[in-house]
């Protein structure tokens, strides 16, 4: 309850300070330096093993990491890359497929801590640096959602063409 006393205030303000910034040219760049913390977070008790200490410094470091690296720019992606009339079920579609890939990861988790807790840092540690070089490397390269609408390529805006409503 301690270290989330002094993590929930570290995310919170770092989610304050991220919509400040989200739509400004150091938004990769703060993506990046949170991709870093969350990663190094699990990399902390990697290091210096699983203490109270190790624990409330990756606690906080991936609160600080995860505010602009998490759901908060993931959803700001979707209203980027998906077109209007595709996006809620787009959003739904994504969130759904990694809360199911989560949940049964949450099902081998409380044996692998107890059987092999270091693996279980390596894994989450890669899963962070991967979903990191994805973010960094792979969705700047999508089309945006207003680039297909200048195409005439967005569903809505196909709709409207054709005199629908």
């Amino acid at each position: 309850a301690l270290v989330g006393l002094v993590s929930l205030p570290v995310g919170l303000i770092a989610g304050i300070f991220f919509m400040r910034i989200v739509d400004g040219p150091s938004r990769r760049t703060w993506f990046l330096i949170g991709a870093l913390s969350a990663t190094a977070a699990f990399c902390v008790p990697l290091i210096f093993g699983v203490t109270f200490w190790s624990l409330a410094a990756s606690d906080v470091l991936f609160a600080f990491g995860i505010a602009f690296a998490g759901e908060t720019i993931y959803k700001v992606w979707t209203q980027e890359l998906f077109p209007t009339l595709l996006r809620s079920t787009a959003q739904g579609t994504t969130i759904a497929t990694t809360r199911y890939i989560a949940a049964a990861f949450a099902l081998f988790t409380p044996v692998l801590a107890l059987n092999n807790v270091t693996l279980l840092y390596i894994i989450m540690a890669a899963c962070m640096a991967l979903a990191g070089i994805i973010g960094l490397f792979w969705i700047p390269r999508l089309s945006r959602a207003d680039e297909l609408f200048d195409q005439g390529t967005d569903p809505a805006v196909d709709a409207v063409k054709n005199g629908a409503s």
